[in-house]
């Protein structure tokens, strides 16, 4: 009975902390500290029973809007991703040992770095991302990113863990103090510091977000009839698959050729940066980005895919079938950057939080459809939060252009600066040039 009223407490503090005030969610890894103190002398089976039902409600009530997705999806991603968990969890099973929960804090740690590594990677509820709707208090992320969010999570726990249950506490009051201050200077900073970041210059860019399906022909002749009137010479970036099934050649031999001859023509400055599938059969597609000027044509595929959805890993294809898009690593993402200086990101892509800061680029551009998340805003809330992460990371001013979510620029402090509304919008994106700590640590790795 104990442990199910501790299991209903954690559910609220999941659903609170992912969603509302993400610093509550040190009151629910307490709760599991606890219960790893409690249950030392029961059996194997039990204690897994108890891990394994403690982290299924950390799954289900943090990502409960998943079902709205795909139920049979969303179970099996609860599923999966709670035993993972479980394994992680490895030295919370150990007894008698002085040192097990730093010993589990290490594997937790290592666990998020490496489930980055894989196709059914879910890094959603990387501990560090909790904090993304108090982006105030973790100005520090520029330094150590979200691992290093997640081991101050665990720590802080830990500390009031063991504050709770101890007469002598000294030691644990100086640590916990020492941890405490990471907040508390990030709000200071956030709140009384201005920017100073330098910034090289501004680039003006269009986004075209899209909010009816239009046919590729009708998309273009719409963009088309909008740069003419506005007279627009700068680059022009829309969402994630503005386009479907584009060839190598679709822009110079279809029916949409007509009207990018004709924009060059009339300005030879323009560049387009379009969310695109690419195709080079029927059975190979890819979701990607083409960038475009009247002298080239370049192709960017998607590195990271939704499990599942959009990707299955060849070992699993006989269970669940043929794989909606390919894995390709070989296109032109070094010329891109090149050209436009950044890598813009796919949607999913872009919730990877080294794979993005591996790239330096002096703007983040991401492009997203935001399908994956349905029509729920608790999704399309911590997606946004997740953006603001990327931001503080990288120490970069970010363009977010979504079909179906919220589309806005995000400065480097995490804070949302503009808010784009459908169909075509001016931006102005500061640029910026040195790298964030966290850029260089994990591009030095």
């Amino acid at each position: 009975m104990k442990y199910f009223i501790l299991l209903l407490i954690s559910i609220l503090i999941n659903f609170i902390s992912w969603n509302y005030f993400g610093i509550l969610f040190i009151v629910n890894l307490f709760i599991l500290f606890y219960i790893s103190n409690q249950f030392q002398n029961l059996s194997f089976a039990k204690k897994t029973i108890i891990l394994l039902s403690f982290y299924l409600c950390l799954n289900i009530s943090a990502t409960f809007w998943l079902l709205e997705v795909d139920v049979s999806d969303a179970i099996l991603t609860y599923i999966a991703n709670s035993i993972l968990f479980l394994l992680f969890s490895a030295p919370l099973f150990l007894k008698n040992i002085k040192f097990r929960h730093f010993f589990f804090i290490i594997f937790w740690i290592c666990g998020e770095i490496l489930l980055t590594k894989w196709d059914l990677a879910w890094p959603w509820l990387n501990f560090g991302n909790v904090l993304g709707n108090q982006w105030y208090l973790i100005q520090w992320y520029s330094y150590c990113g979200i691992y290093g969010g997640s081991l101050w999570i665990l720590l802080t726990a830990l500390n009031i863990f063991h504050i709770s249950k101890q007469k002598k506490m000294d030691k644990w009051l100086f640590t916990f103090f020492l941890l405490i201050l990471f907040p508390i200077i990030s709000l200071y900073n956030y709140s009384f510091n201005k920017e100073t970041t330098k910034i090289n210059k501004i680039e003006k860019f269009t986004c075209f977000i899209p909010q009816k399906k239009y046919s590729n022909y009708s998309r273009t002749k719409k963009l088309h009839n909008y740069i003419l009137k506005n007279n627009i010479n700068h680059t022009i970036i829309t969402t994630e698959l503005f386009y479907s099934n584009v060839y190598s050649d679709y822009l110079k031999s279809s029916d949409i050729s007509f009207f990018y001859n004709d924009l060059f023509k009339r300005n030879d400055s323009l560049k387009f940066i379009i969310g695109s599938e690419i195709i080079n059969n029927d059975s190979i597609k890819f979701n990607g980005i083409t960038c475009f000027n009247k002298n080239y044509t370049l192709f960017r595929t998607k590195k990271r895919y939704v499990p599942g959805t959009e990707f299955i890993t060849p070992i699993l294809r006989p269970l669940f079938g043929k794989s909606f898009y390919t894995k390709n690593y070989s296109d032109d993402t070094s010329k891109i950057l090149n050209s436009i200086k950044t890598t813009p990101f796919v949607c999913y892509e872009s919730i990877f939080s080294d794979f993005v800061a591996s790239f330096h680029s002096d703007k983040i551009i991401v492009l997203t459809s935001e399908a994956f998340l349905g029509d729920n805003k608790f999704g399309k809330n911590q997606y946004l939060n997740i953006q603001r992460i990327r931001a503080i990371e990288n120490n970069r001013y970010l363009l977010k252009s979504s079909y179906n979510g919220y589309s806005c620029i995000i400065n480097p402090q995490g804070k949302i600066i503009k808010k784009l509304k459908p169909n075509f919008n001016s931006v102005s994106l500061p640029l910026i040039q040195s790298k964030s700590f966290y850029q260089k640590l994990i591009q030095s790795l």
